[in-house]
């Protein structure tokens, strides 16, 4: 009509239209000649025609497209051009937007495609085409009705592919068939988004039944074939079922790499079935197996524990995004399989030692480095501790059980290794006297031999050990253990596992264990009560049930003797010992010279700090021991200390050898003849340097004849070691040339002259020298050697002069300052020290503080050898053990924290 009123406009004109007259004129002008003009056809409802006709159009080019041979590309877009042309003209004519074509085109492809007639690919080319349009006409500026349109069409989509994905799981393959990854592929192309998805939630929940079903259906069949074969649910089954689970997850995360939709994820679908039957039937494996089996198939079942992780671990990483977790312990299972390992390997580490140095001739492995034996032992070590902390068992606090349950193995072995390179090293520091000679004779040949040194004047040293390049690589292998042991502290994680208390689990024994260390220092005044003449006195430590526990060596001719023996005794709680004191006899019964009773409580020592106890003999004397409870039982005290310093039945040791300082030192004071006499003209002035230097000669002799032997096989921190304990036994020895030992009995030694001293205080400088090498890095340093304990020793010379009134006020002044001191300083104990930089530390600290104690302990010794101190001595000595026990909760709340 208004194409008609365009080519006419007197058509817009009114006229009377009753009026006959005017008829013809209208028809006249109408102008209606078909060759001049062309009239359109609007349909009454424009959208519908042009649906109706789309779908005829698409079912005329649908039934060509049937006849074309198979090899022949057609077009996605269905429509041939003709059609095409004709829609985009009835489009245009019919005011018809694009974005209702499209969306019609997309709405009719679908309902094709849910019927059959297309593939899934003329769906995606239709959805690229609404794509395409987006980008020149947003969505957003799109007619009410044709987003509506879109909307129906989309929901309809997503409808029928996840419809497909549905069907395809029936296939005879499931999940595994070709047709329902093809559907998946196909869903996945479409990015549904989670809002869509919510509608679709019937569908879903039929998907995942699907799954779970044919999930389980397939163990099953599965598990029947292996348990046909096997015959019976073994551990080789568990194995193969693993395996196969294994593979079929990776199979199906390479296939199923995305998870189909928000709600549904093949693999975890998967693994949560099949993983919960998977360890049903492990636990049904595991506890059919009977402890001896377990024995006989442990790298087997090792082997399973190592899957089971891995499956268990794949399964939660698998199962996170689903919030759902395989809630099967793995450590029930598998902790009495761990604990016949541990069994295991507590029987074959008690061969270990031997095996090690059975192979070893004692030859360093690398300069001043240790031998075979060492790196072999530890090697064991180390493989022990990676296979269990490489099990990487996830209860955190029965990993600390099995753990302290290892190093206890481990602890065993080396102090029987140490123990045995101790045996060895003491045959080393026999003399070439035979060992069978009876101990009559032997006891009848020393005594004769030290009263023949003593009539003559002796004053060589006689060098009763020299060291070999092996001796010394036996103690580079017990420094080499200590450092070892340091790097399996850290790789059995000690710190972190030591925060759980693993004192209520299996893993312990009824009892706790303590270790003592029991050094038999000295007794004063032993006498014989038959006889005049000075005891041979040993000492004989034994518990309650009459075990004996510790023998020192026997001094001979000796009231005051020392004897400077350490012990190590275990315990399982407070016992009592019985120390008793002996004179040795040549032939017959030995003398009785006194009994005491030592009680070693844990409950005492919380601190574990050493402590001095003088025991009164129930006959007369009094003997010293010191107490020093030690924390952890792996290289013992002893085992270190008596490497160095062994006590073995030996006629001499370093002691003795130290000890012929004093000989010496007594040799030239009794001597009536010079080495230089004097002149007539000036009178003698005493002996100069060179003089005392040359009455220590042989000892010097004997140190250099030692010095590179030690020096070229130790290694540096062994040297140390060595040349550190050497010196603490040459400042003991000048010490008790100097003043007697502390306690509240009268002394019998008598104090030196000042020319005595200056001799002893000289001789203790010169072998400081000899030791520091004029600062030489094989020498000893300084800090070392200017201890606490050689500083406390040159103190004697300021006091050793005074009258025994101002000693006293002395000693009363330094003792209220000790308590002063003690008032204010923090807690001390060995357990807040976690590393050797904490304890370095601390040692500085206290250096550098006033250490008016040691002078104090001084004086009371110096006062020993005065007239009328003893009841001042015992009242100072009562009030420093009272001052010990002061604080006895601290003891018992550090107690509780033991290593157990």
């Amino acid at each position: 009509m208004l194409s008609m009123m365009q080519s006419n406009p007197s058509l817009q004109q009114t006229a009377d239209r009753q009026s006959p007259s005017d008829l013809p004129f209208q028809l006249d002008t109408l102008n209606l000649d078909p060759g001049e003009y062309h009239f359109v056809y609007i349909p009454p409802n424009p959208k519908a025609t042009y649906c109706e006709l789309l779908d005829r159009c698409l079912n005329h080019d649908l039934e060509l497209l049937k006849s074309l041979p198979e090899d022949e590309d057609v077009s996605l877009g269905i429509l041939s051009h003709e059609h095409v042309n004709l829609l985009q003209v009835c489009a245009a004519r019919w005011r018809l937007l694009s974005s209702f074509r499209t969306c019609a085109f997309l709405s009719a492809i679908v309902d094709r495609y849910q019927q059959g007639d297309v593939p899934s690919a003329c769906v995606h080319e239709a959805q690229a085409m609404v794509k395409r349009l987006q980008t020149d006409f947003p969505a957003s500026a799109w007619p009410k009705p044709d987003k509506e349109l879109l909307d129906r069409t989309i929901h309809r989509r997503n409808d029928c592919f996840l419809q497909a994905v549905e069907t395809a799981l029936h296939c005879s393959k499931g999940y595994h068939s070709e047709e329902f990854l093809e559907a998946v592929e196909d869903w996945d192309l479409l990015n549904v988004s989670e809002e869509q998805q919510r509608h679709l939630s019937t569908i879903t929940t039929e998907i995942l039944d699907s799954v779970k079903s044919q999930a389980f259906n397939s163990y099953i069949d599965h598990a029947s074939k292996l348990l046909d074969q096997e015959g019976s649910k073994t551990s080789a089954f568990a194995l193969q079922l693993g395996s196969w689970i294994e593979k079929e997850a990776k199979k199906l995360d390479k296939r199923f790499a995305a998870p189909i939709s928000s709600e549904i994820d093949i693999v975890p679908l998967v693994l949560q079935q099949q993983l919960t039957l998977w360890f049903r039937d492990l636990e049904d494996t595991i506890l059919a197996q009977s402890p001896n089996n377990l024995r006989l198939n442990m790298e087997e079942m090792f082997v399973l524990y190592r899957k089971s992780c891995k499956l268990s671990d794949m399964g939660n990483a698998f199962l996170k995004d689903m919030k759902y977790v395989l809630r099967f312990p793995l450590p029930p299972l598998f902790t009495g399989l761990v604990n016949i390992w541990l069994e295991e390997t507590a029987l074959k580490t008690k061969g270990w030692s031997d095996q090690a140095l059975a192979v070893d001739s004692f030859e360093p492995t690398s300069p001043n480095g240790p031998s075979s034996s060492v790196t072999d032992l530890f090697d064991s070590f180390r493989s022990a501790v990676h296979f269990l902390m490489g099990l990487n068992w996830p209860d955190e606090q029965q990993l600390a059980g099995f753990a302290t349950r290892l190093a206890k193995i481990i602890s065993f072995s080396v102090n029987d290794y140490c123990q045995k390179i101790e045996q060895l090293f003491a045959q080393d520091m026999r003399q070439g006297e035979t060992v069978s000679t009876a101990a009559k004779q032997k006891a009848w040949l020393d005594k004769a031999k030290a009263t023949l040194a003593s009539l003559q004047g002796e004053r060589k040293l006689q060098a009763f050990f020299n060291f070999t390049p092996q001796s010394c690589v036996k103690l580079n292998n017990i420094e080499a253990a200590r450092q070892q042991l340091d790097q399996l502290y850290d790789q059995m994680r000690v710190d972190d596992l030591s925060a759980y208390d693993v004192a209520g689990g299996s893993v312990q024994s009824g009892y706790q264990a303590y270790l003592f260390t029991v050094k038999i220092v000295l007794a004063e005044g032993l006498t014989l009560e038959s006889n005049n003449k000075s005891p041979d006195s040993f000492v004989i430590l034994s518990d309650e049930h009459g075990n004996r526990y510790a023998k020192t060596r026997t001094i001979y001719d000796d009231t005051d003797p020392r004897w400077d023996e350490s012990f190590d005794i275990p315990v399982k709680g407070s016992a009592w010992f019985m120390a008793t004191v002996r004179h040795r006899n040549i032939t017959g019964k030995h003398d009785l010279l006194g009994r005491s009773y030592l009680r070693l409580d844990p409950s005492q020592h919380g601190d574990l700090l050493s402590k001095d106890v003088l025991l009164p003999l129930d006959t007369r004397g009094h003997l010293l021991m010191r107490m020093i409870p030690v924390l952890r039982h792996t290289l013992s005290r002893a085992s270190i200390k008596l490497v160095i310093k062994p006590t073995i039945n030996g006629p001499i040791d370093y002691n003795e050898a130290l000890g012929k300082i004093s000989a010496a030192y007594r040799s030239a004071m009794g001597s009536t003849e010079y080495t230089i006499p004097p002149t007539k003209e000036e009178k003698y002035r005493g002996p100069t340097d060179a003089d005392i230097e040359t009455a220590i000669h042989p000892l010097f002799d004997y140190l250099d004849t030692n010095n590179h032997t030690l020096a070229s096989s130790l290694s540096h921190d062994a040297m140390q070691m060595v040349m550190a304990k050497l010196w603490k036994q040459i400042l003991m020895t000048i010490e008790a040339l100097i003043v007697p030992p502390l306690s509240d009995k009268p002394s019998r030694m008598r104090a030196l002259g000042d020319g005595e001293l200056d001799i002893a205080l000289k001789w203790l400088k010169f072998l400081r020298d000899f030791f520091y090498v004029g600062g030489d890095a094989s020498g000893v340093p300084l800090s070392t050697l200017q201890n606490a304990k050689f500083n406390e020793i040159l103190s004697v010379r300021i006091y050793y002069d005074w009258n025994t009134d101002d000693l006293m006020e002395e000693c009363i002044r330094g003792f209220q300052s000790t308590l002063k001191y003690r008032a204010t300083k923090p807690s001390k104990s060995l357990l807040s020290q976690r590393n050797l930089g904490t304890i370095r530390a601390r040692k500085s600290a206290k250096r550098a503080l006033p250490n008016s104690s040691s002078n104090t302990e001084m004086i009371m010794r110096i006062l020993r050898m005065r007239q009328g101190t003893q009841e001042f001595l015992a009242q100072q000595l009562q009030t420093i053990s009272v001052v010990k026990l002061e604080n006895p909760k601290k003891s018992r709340n550090s107690q509780s924290r033991l290593v157990r």
